[in-house]
């Protein structure tokens, strides 16, 4: 499945199977606090975030099996007000590092109209009847 936004504390943080995703921390009733999000900047499937109830890690994901000499891994902490801003905001850091373009999301038919997919292929579209 794919990882959610949920709340937690560090002690109940879970790591995922999808590799390096963005830890995000944020005060959901108050949108003016900072929010935080740390994640891989470079290499986001071979590296690993973890935490017991008083630390929280980070490196090769455990099942490597080669490591070629000179890798190199690089993390980004980004930090910003409210989830919706701080977590646009990580993400032009991470386009720009990666010299990409934000892609419009409306350029494509499944965007554009039918809304949003689900993992398993399947699709969802909302209507109100009225044909338009």
């Amino acid at each position: 499945f794919w990882p959610v936004m949920e709340s937690g504390s560090l002690k109940s943080f879970q790591p995922s199977h999808q590799g390096g995703v963005p830890l995000t921390i944020y005060n959901s009733s108050d949108s003016t606090l900072p929010n935080v999000v740390f994640s891989p900047l470079t290499d986001f499937k071979s590296v690993h975030m973890a935490a017991d109830s008083e630390t929280f890690s980070l490196g090769i994901i455990s099942n490597a099996t080669f490591i070629p000499q000179n890798f190199k891994a690089s993390f980004i902490l980004s930090s910003s007000s409210g989830i919706n801003r701080g977590m646009m905001e990580w993400g032009e850091k991470l386009l720009s590092y990666h010299d990409k373009p934000r892609t419009d999301m409306f350029l494509d038919t499944t965007h554009s109209t039918i809304g949003f997919w689900t993992d398993n292929g399947g699709y969802y579209h909302y209507s109100t009847g009225e044909d338009t």
